[in-house]
């Protein structure tokens, strides 16, 4: 799949089957593509949570690497973008029983984009990072989904 096509996609209404295009490629450029053509409000009306919790592990793992890409305004862009997705589908994930198939990847999906964030934040303060507050904020609210079970 090309960025371009999975746009349209969008644009035509097909949410859930472009993210899951793009988690199914493991592209991070192209899932940022079909974000950044997106709300993650709609993702989270449109898509099952299983796609979901891929696309909020494969924005989550790649923090660190983004952080360490430095402040440039198309890192910073594309940074602020990951962190308003991944907290916007991690508050929206059904954390009990009812989250059907994506329940038992859930506490180590979380864990993990927990682990990246909790790495991000150290980069971000050591680097005065100018989003470091929002990388420490998205850390507490992976911090208090992990400890609720």
């Amino acid at each position: 799949f090309e960025a371009a096509e999975l746009r349209a996609w969008v644009a035509g209404g097909r949410v859930a089957d472009a993210l899951e295009a793009a988690v199914e490629q493991r592209d991070p450029g192209l899932l940022e593509a079909v974000c950044e053509a997106t709300r993650p409000e709609t993702a989270v009306s449109a898509a099952p949570q299983a796609v979901q919790l891929c696309v909020l592990q494969q924005l989550g793992v790649g923090l660190p690497g983004l952080c360490g890409e430095g402040t440039s305004d198309e890192v910073q862009r594309r940074l602020q973008m990951r962190l308003e997705w991944i907290k916007q589908l991690a508050l929206a994930l059904e954390l009990g029983p009812t989250s059907g198939e994506a329940q038992p990847y859930l506490q180590g999906v979380l864990q993990a984009v927990l682990d990246s964030a909790s790495k991000a934040n150290e980069m971000a303060m050591a680097q005065a990072h100018p989003l470091g507050t929002e990388i420490r904020l998205l850390t507490h609210v992976l911090n208090s989904l992990t400890t609720l079970r």
